[in-house]
């Protein structure tokens, strides 16, 4: 095997399908080679764990990408990753695996930090002889992570218990599909935490709108807010997850309680009542997959306080209106996060968030 050398994520990899009887002798065997004790001015390596990372994953390709990101991820979470594809079908044989060592080199330093890959193949597996073949291959003493790359719409009882037997769970739910109730299980209940990449993701856009009352002046509106517009754009039918965490999370800050599907109902708006208080869904375009779009805030008789989001341009632009006119102006940026550094960021959390739990409970019984 080649010596290891590069600046970013270096993944060596050996190609032939082995064991997994055999993947721990393999894997000290590219140890070995990975740096040859003649091996004068290369960088040095390494060898790091702070956690056992596994990727189930439905397809190969998502297989291959997740790989990547995992190496490049490297130096700030040191791992043993175990990728599991099992695109279903029907089983062929037994559970085949390859090693590999995904080393980044870190900047300005002649060092590298490693980490192990063990990819294995299971087609049409059955999820328990996976899970049994997986859990062996975990490091002691390290947290165990599983990461769902396909999101959560097809989870069965196995992946379920394996789910609840991991310390955490990194998923995220704007591809889970109507699946929010199975995260909010694992969340009602000791066991993992639950790492949702959208949360994430959307967090620039929860801090723009809290934005809108870092003026005390506009802060006095919020125990009179009596409307709150989500405006989504995309999608298939209702709004999408991103949609509902923004509005479960509006919702529970604001103490809404006991809102309920209301009377008037159009097309292509959804309005939610209680007692003097409306949420209203307002989607305002077909195209492109489900975005949120804008968030407005009515104070009756005639104040509104709004964001609206140019995710092309990486902007908020926020904006207070009273009877019409103006009243303020300004703009938020969006960060524009690469999906390596969502997960980074995924992987520093170790506890739940009780926030995200409130949200997302909120936004389920919506």
């Amino acid at each position: 095997m080649p010596h290891l050398e590069g600046s970013g994520a270096v993944v060596s990899r050996d190609g032939c399908s082995i064991e997994v009887l055999n993947v721990e002798n393999e894997l000290s065997r590219l140890w070995d080679q990975a740096q040859p004790e003649d091996a004068v001015g290369a960088p040095r390596i390494t060898r790091a764990v702070l956690l056992n990372l596994v990727a189930y994953c439905r397809n190969q390709e998502t297989a291959n990408r997740s790989a990547q990101s995992i190496a490049a991820v490297t130096a700030d979470h040191p791992s043993r990753a175990i990728i599991v594809s099992n695109p279903g079908g029907s089983a062929v044989g037994e559970i085949k695996a390859r090693v590999s060592i995904a080393c980044q080199l870190l900047n300005g330093q002649n060092k590298q930090v490693c980490c192990e890959q063990v990819f294995m193949e299971a087609p049409g597996m059955d999820m328990r002889k996976i899970i049994g073949a997986v859990l062996p291959l975990t490091l002691p003493d390290v947290p165990l992570v599983l990461w769902l790359p396909d999101g959560c719409s097809e989870v069965d009882a196995a992946l379920t218990r394996f789910a609840k037997a991991s310390d955490r769970v990194v998923l995220d739910t704007a591809d889970c599909h109507g699946s929010l109730v199975w995260v909010a299980e694992l969340l009602n209940q000791p066991g993992p935490a639950a790492i949702d990449l959208a949360w994430i993701r959307y967090a620039q856009m929860r801090l723009a709108v809290a934005h809108l009352f870092d003026n005390e002046r506009w802060r006095e509106y919020l125990p009179k807010i009596d409307k709150v517009t989500i405006s989504f754009v995309g999608g298939f039918g209702g709004p999408g997850a991103e949609a509902l965490l923004m509005a479960g999370w509006i919702v529970s800050r604001l103490q809404w309680r006991g809102l309920e599907p209301g009377k008037q109902m159009e097309k292509e708006r959804i309005y939610y009542e209680a007692n003097t208080h409306v949420l209203e869904f307002c989607k305002v375009s077909q195209e492109g997959s489900s975005r949120v779009s804008g968030v407005s805030f009515t104070v009756e008789p005639d104040v509104e306080l709004s964001v609206r989001f140019d995710h092309s341009a990486h902007q908020a632009y926020l904006d207070v209106k009273a009877s019409g006119n103006s009243l303020d102006q300004s703009m938020f940026p969006l960060t524009d996060m690469t999906p390596e550094q969502i997960l980074c960021g995924a992987l520093e959390i170790s506890g739940r968030d009780p926030v995200y739990r409130q949200s997302l409970q909120a936004a389920i019984a919506l």
